[in-house]
């Protein structure tokens, strides 16, 4: 399986934040390699100004020494801007002296003139050197564990692309401006493979793009690169360019150990809970605290399969089908408008919306009241039309029917296929709207509460897993026919409420 450095390094930083006990609405690494891609917000510059001075001492990439034996370090490239220090500061200064040489590089002549502002800077943690595996919840002061997660992470990372557990490719890219770097296409590069030897030199790449540059090593790269080229390249422009990896991509068993360690973060608990309160639902699984979640349409459904169709295995047919969720959003609307006509216009958003869905739903009852044998049903079904009618007689500017004369209607013994077309002209329903028929939008709203639950209940949103056609374990939906299931092999006790 082959994965973005972007994703890679996330799913890392996640692991660290969780040995480093942050909480989650603080955390911003992601573990699951299969969520949709996201921007990583995070900075090159927060791990450039966390790294201890040890790491920079004797790295040819961005450390030399001046003219005084004094150690200096330039970790600037175009994303970043200007990152400079040297052994005796505390901070990362927003300025270079060798920005404006050729090739960035110290020993190089100056070719322009550069401005910058002395005075600004970032503060230089110095935080230790530890891996994922070395981090506890006391490693570090409670205000620096956002940064040492990001070492930590990287560190990790950088072993695995080292030792070779994992390999990554790039596509080269040679540029004088910034913007190059963050554009999508790779146009008029190719791929080459980053050896072990070359994460060696211990680079701290731009995570968030999945790229990195050559640092003060730029020069020496660019003559190992063009060695056996076929054409003579313009030193004058790469003079004034940086050379940069993009789009690199890890391959390897990453996504096994990653899942290992996963599990590990996430065991399978006793108990848990998953139950409505309020206008959302109160969960409690595993290691996530208990809280609310917000009610929304892929919430609503996830509860309902999770109650009603969690089974050890699949069989087809058992699951909970498209027809019984349009049916239940039916009846959920109807006894909303049982409740003292509770659903008011605010509540259902669009007051034409509701007057017509209220329309659909009326003629759905009277079609089932039709097709029922079952007398107590047949006066259930009645109470609920005249509810129904009620309601859309209320909001309408003259009565579309009469109570009186729908009862007559519905306790003649008449043929409904004769009587369909005459009733459908009086409410005038729309059919069940197209995306309600579809299992693709309920898919939609299930991926878009499993999003949520990612970022309010990671331990569930694991536990759930991502949301798959087929699936032999976890949560499922088939195409033929239109269901969704969840399958496990646990013996979880849960609170439905």
């Amino acid at each position: 399986m082959s994965i973005s450095l972007k994703k890679a390094y996330s799913a890392c930083l996640w692991l660290a934040e969780r040995k480093l006990g942050i909480p989650v609405e603080e955390q911003r690494g992601e573990w699951d390699l299969e969520a949709k891609d996201k921007n990583l917000d995070w900075k090159r510059e927060e791990l450039v100004t966390a790294l201890p001075f040890n790491y920079y001492e004797h790295n040819p990439l961005y450390s030399y020494y001046d003219d005084e034996e004094n150690t200096c370090i330039d970790a600037s490239n175009f994303i970043d801007g200007h990152l400079f220090a040297d052994e005796s500061d505390n901070a990362f200064y927003r300025y270079s002296p060798n920005r404006n040489r050729q090739f960035f590089h110290p020993q190089r002549k100056e070719v322009s003139e550069t401005e910058h502002e002395a005075d600004e800077s970032i503060a230089w943690n110095e935080l230790p050197l530890l891996t994922i595996d070395e981090l506890d919840d006391s490693s570090c002061k409670e205000e620096d564990k956002p940064a040492l997660a990001s070492i930590a992470a990287h560190l990790t990372l950088m072993e695995k692309l080292q030792f070779g557990e994992v390999t990554a490719k790039g596509f080269v890219h040679f540029t004088h401006f910034p913007e190059s770097i963050t554009a999508e296409r790779n146009q008029h590069t190719h791929a080459v493979d980053l050896p072990p030897i070359y994460w060696h030199n211990n680079p701290i790449p731009n995570y968030e793009l999945s790229s990195v540059e050559e640092g003060l090593q730029r020069h020496m790269a660019m003559i190992s690169y063009f060695d056996n080229a076929k054409f003579k390249p313009d030193w004058d422009l790469l003079s004034v360019s940086e050379f940069w990896h993009k789009g690199i991509q890890i391959e390897g068993n990453f996504s096994g150990w990653l899942m290992e360690q996963v599990r590990k973060a996430f065991p399978t608990p006793a108990q848990a809970t998953f139950k409505p309160q309020g206008k959302g639902f109160l969960i409690q699984f595993g290691t996530d605290k208990e809280g609310i979640v917000r009610g929304s349409k892929g919430m609503t459904l996830l509860y309902k399969i999770m109650k009603e169709y969690r089974k050890s295995t699949y069989n087809e047919g058992s699951g909970y089908a498209l027809e019984e969720i349009v049916s239940d959003i039916e009846q959920e609307s109807l006894r909303r408008l049982g409740n003292d006509n509770s659903l008011s216009i605010k509540q259902s958003g669009s007051k034409a919306g509701l007057k017509q869905k209220m329309k659909n739903n009326l003629f759905a009852l009277i079609s089932r009241y039709y097709e029922s044998e079952d007398i107590d049903e047949k006066e259930e079904i009645e109470d609920k039309c005249c509810k129904a009618l009620n309601f859309i007689n209320k909001h309408e500017s003259s009565e579309i029917l009469r109570v009186k004369d729908l009862k007559n209607i519905l306790r003649q013994n008449i043929d409904w296929s004769q009587a369909e077309e005459s009733i459908k002209l009086s409410l005038k329903p729309d059919d069940t709207p197209e995306e309600a028929k579809s299992i693709e939008s309920h898919r939609k709203n299930l991926e878009n509460a499993l999003d949520k639950l990612r970022e309010q209940a990671p331990h569930l949103a694991y536990y759930l897993g991502p949301l798959k056609s087929k699936k032999a374990l976890g949560l499922g939906y088939n195409q033929d026919p239109e269901e969704f299931y969840f399958i496990c092999k646990d013996s979880i006790e849960w609170d439905f409420g």
